[in-house]
């Protein structure tokens, strides 16, 4: 099973490393007032990197919301009379 890692991660080496050399032209962006001027294999990373970092912020901004509502079930178990919350109720024999 490691040398079918090791091949795969080599091919995706390779791979990144064509689109590198196949994409190194520079191009020129501008937005409002800004001009830039960079390698558009440069540009691609960076935007994979932005959406990197929205997915993650997106992914914990979910499991917070998540918690919250299950605390908020929780405590509105617990204040309703004769219930219990799921975890006391699976922990008793």
């Amino acid at each position: 099973m490691t040398h079918v890692r090791l091949i795969v991660g080599l091919v995706l080496i390779g791979c990144a490393l064509l689109f590198i050399y196949q994409n190194i032209g520079i191009i020129e962006i501008r937005f409002l007032a800004w001009s830039v001027a960079m390698s558009r294999s440069l540009l691609l990373f960076l935007v994979l990197l932005v959406g990197v970092a929205i997915g993650w912020l997106w992914h914990s901004l979910a499991l917070r919301r998540a918690a919250r509502e299950e605390r908020l079930r929780a405590a509105a178990a617990a204040l309703a009379p004769g219930t219990q919350p799921p975890e006391q109720a699976r922990r008793r024999p």
